[in-house]
């Protein structure tokens, strides 16, 4: 089991909920870096982390889905042009 660091897990929900746009804002250091989406999603490949059931619904995910689940499966999709609208 991989925990990950709360700010990347916080990073991605905040992420979701902006409409999985092509950057993200993500907290180094006590300050804000906008990161590639996909540099996100690949430090979350591997969060075993329990989503919480709301994001879950937002990504059209299985309860009880992990964030490396998600970022794996928006990492899919996003290879073939298609992007997620909240």
């Amino acid at each position: 089991m991989s925990h990950y660091p709360g700010h990347l897990r916080h990073a991605f929900e905040a992420w979701v909920e902006a409409g999985a746009p092509d950057t993200a804002a993500v907290e180094v250091n006590y300050e804000e870096e906008q990161w590639p989406a996909e540099r996100l999603l690949g430090k979350l490949w591997h969060c075993t982390d329990i989503m919480p059931r709301t994001l879950c619904g937002d990504l059209e995910l299985e309860r009880g889905s992990t964030y490396a689940q998600a970022a794996q499966h928006l990492r899919s999709i996003r290879s073939v042009g298609y992007r997620f609208e909240r």
